[in-house]
């Protein structure tokens, strides 16, 4: 089932809870799928039928003992190109110290080639809504710098936050991409970052974005060779693996110059294939980041575990529909202090459910 989508950040260890707030945030995300108002029970692992063609699968893996926990939500939807299927998973273990961990994962089972119309579109991915929602819910970290679920705005004027974007970009250890870019002239800042972060809707997840005032653009424009500039008005991404000291890199790392930016814009407004494009890249990089060492083989055991469920598990029940009931919406505390670049290499050791 290829692989359309990833997200995976590091999330500094707080005092609540990480699965929680997971947990609380997938309820939310499933309830605005509209389906029948499904509910669908976190606390234990278990199968919820949400609609004729949408299933989900709850695995939860707690050890009180050691205290862990991992909680996997699939989602199954059954379309007309095919199965569309959405993993999130959730790892709180204190051996991951002082980072958790969330990922989100989204692949499209196609129909057979035989079964599909030769004018069928390819399908359109937009990144899922429960990426957005959870990047907004937690302090997420693409290692340790910042990954926001939209684009921020760096001002010249900040020394702190200038330099910081400069080690992000420099950062050999970044597995995400980020956008830059520029605000044009006759457009504000702000403005241009309204726009920007409805361009990069289709990256969600997938890079950290950054619109850059004139002073900014100046100073990074100093701090950065000729080659991966950040143009005013267009739009450099900056994969994983910046070598400033090969003047070659700059090729690598896709320029949208302002001439093409400024053929799409109408004001402050983008056209849609701009998103679309810079996407491409964010994309491709992003389903090719592969899981820590760690995550790999709690990976491996969720995995199993949820096959397990599907064989194994009672048939699905309908997921009840919840009551009328006023929410409040809350927000985790967020770290002092960032969590290293990457987790340290371990086996899993055996747990009990």
């Amino acid at each position: 089932m290829p692989l359309v989508y990833r997200t995976l950040v590091s999330v500094p260890e707080i005092e609540g809870d990480l699965v929680t707030v997971t947990s609380t945030v997938l309820s939310r995300w499933l309830r605005k799928r509209g389906n029948s108002g499904a509910r669908v029970d976190f606390s234990a692992s278990g199968r919820f039928e949400l609609s004729n063609r949408s299933r989900a699968l709850v695995v939860r893996h707690d050890n009180p003992d050691e205290g862990l926990t991992f909680l996997r939500l699939t989602t199954e939807s059954d379309k007309t190109d095919g199965v569309w299927r959405t993993v999130a998973t959730a790892v709180v273990d204190p051996e991951l110290s002082p980072w958790h961990h969330v990922w989100i994962d989204m692949s499209v089972d196609p129909l057979d080639r035989a079964d599909v119309p030769s004018d069928a579109p390819r399908p359109d991915v937009m990144p899922p809504e429960a990426a957005r929602m959870i990047l907004e819910a937690v302090d997420a970290h693409d290692g340790r710098w910042p990954m926001p679920s939209s684009p921020r705005i760096v001002r010249g004027r900040d020394d702190a936050v200038v330099a910081a974007l400069v080690s992000t970009i420099q950062d050999p250890g970044r597995r995400m991409a980020i956008v830059a870019t520029g605000a044009p002239r006759d457009v504000t800042v702000a403005g241009w970052r309204g726009a920007m972060a409805t361009a990069l809707a289709r990256c969600t997840g997938m890079c950290a974005g950054y619109v850059l005032d004139a002073a900014a653009l100046e100073r990074i424009g100093g701090l950065l060779p000729e080659s991966l500039d950040v143009p005013a008005g267009g739009v450099r991404t900056f994969l994983p693996g910046v070598d400033p000291s090969n003047e070659a890199d700059g090729a690598r790392h896709p320029r949208m110059s302002p001439t093409t930016l400024d053929s799409a814009r109408d004001g402050d407004r983008i056209r849609n294939w701009v998103g679309a494009a810079l996407a491409r890249k964010v994309r491709d990089n992003a389903v090719g980041v592969t899981l820590p060492h760690p995550l790999r083989a709690i990976d491996a055991l969720l995995t199993e575990e949820t096959a397990d469920l599907r064989s194994h598990a009672p048939p699905v029940a309908r997921a009840p529909r919840p009551r009328p009931r006023r929410t409040t919406r809350t927000s985790p505390p967020r770290t002092r202090s960032p969590p290293p670049n990457s987790p340290p290499s371990r086996n899993v050791r055996p747990r009990s459910s």
